[in-house]
């Protein structure tokens, strides 16, 4: 079938915010009484312009504010400033020219089946209120995102929301801690069993499970500092260990070599401070070197990750010299399953050497 896909459009994904300037929903289709029920969820008023007697907008809801006397041919000029339009008139011509309309005051518009007249699109949505998870296929099969919808709706509880609620309320109480300890502490309570309880509403017993994990987790982490070494191997494409992947991701400084595939690098988090380093750091003294500059990354409790093909039992020697310990958290050689191995150093959080400040 070939790979003309590759040269399509890649939608960036995007959320916008519909309660302050009403959506505006212009047509004669009945498509649109779906897709009108479907803003009314996220936008407090929608406006409609039909011409069609039939259609029964105004009973979908009392957020439905349809235009009186406005005509779909003339409304062109309720276009601009809107967050969002959507169109099928039942006219190619009309459409056309209303989305042309909506593009040039730079108006994201949709039109329903239509991916070659739409500027956006409105993929498939799992609400679980305050999370939205949106899934699309770029306009070519919705039907794969449906499906993915329903997968992903048997996974999450009804009140799966409850948990981005208490989260956040939880992160207001760790202001004070490094960012990477605050992801850490907030994926143990993702991951274990207090999670059940907050999405039960249980919210007095989860956070008598909660603050006893504050007090061990500031023990735990407040006098250590943390450097995670992967050492990539190209017998792959892609990094496939959990525990590779957990450092990538919960990094905040990643220092990297020019051999490192790039699908270890679109594991980290968009924030992420990413550092490129030469290859001829490989020697005895730019390892030293280099290892001062991991130690210096992690001032203030950051998460630090080096990711390099060679240099790296150097490296892993000058940060013994600097007062770490060092643990192989992966050995095997396995091919088939493991592209990086993952040594995790640690050292007392105690005042830098001083060839290190």
């Amino acid at each position: 079938m070939g790979r003309w896909w590759l040269k399509m459009k890649k939608p960036f994904p995007l959320f916008i915010d519909m309660e302050v300037t009403p959506p505006l929903v212009i047509g004669n289709a009945n498509i649109l009484l779906a897709k009108v029920r479907l803003l009314l969820k996220f936008a407090p008023v929608v406006e409609v312009i039909t011409d069609s007697d039939t259609l029964a907008f105004a009973e979908i809801g009392q957020g439905v504010r349809q235009a009186q006397n406005v005509s779909c041919a003339v409304a062109h000029d309720h276009i601009r400033g809107r967050p969002l339009v959507m169109v099928e008139t039942l006219d190619d011509q009309l459409n056309t020219s209303l989305v042309a309309r909506a593009r040039h005051f730079g108006v994201p518009v949709n039109v329903p089946d239509n991916p070659a007249l739409s500027s956006v699109y409105l993929g498939s949505i799992v609400d679980r209120a305050p999370l939205t998870v949106a899934i699309s296929s770029s306009g070519m099969a919705p039907v794969l995102g449906q499906n993915l919808r329903a997968r992903i709706e048997d996974m999450l509880p009804s009140n799966y929301g409850n948990l981005a609620v208490y989260l956040h309320q939880v992160r207001q109480r760790l202001r004070g801690l490094p960012a990477s300890w605050r992801r850490r502490l907030q994926h143990q309570i993702i991951d274990g069993p207090i999670a059940d309880d907050i999405i039960a509403g249980r919210t007095a017993r989860a956070d008598a499970e909660v603050l006893p994990l504050l007090r061990a987790f500031a023990i735990e982490k407040s006098d250590r500092r943390r450097i995670s070494i992967v050492q990539t191997l190209h017998r792959k494409d892609s990094a496939d260990c959990t525990d590779t992947l957990s450092a990538i991701r919960d990094a905040d400084t990643i220092f990297y070599d020019d051999n490192v595939p790039a699908s270890f690098l679109e594991v980290a988090r968009r924030e992420v401070d990413l550092i490129a380093l030469p290859q001829k750091f490989a020697n005895r003294r730019t390892s030293a070197g280099l290892a001062a500059a991991l130690l210096r990354a992690t001032i203030g409790g950051k998460s630090v990750v080096y990711l390099g093909s060679h240099g790296v039992a150097r490296l892993n020697l000058a940060l013994l010299k600097l007062g770490f310990s060092s643990a192989s958290l992966i050995t095997s050689d396995d091919s088939e399953r493991i592209e990086g191995h993952l040594t995790l150093c640690e050292r007392p959080d105690a005042t830098l050497p001083e060839r290190v400040q």
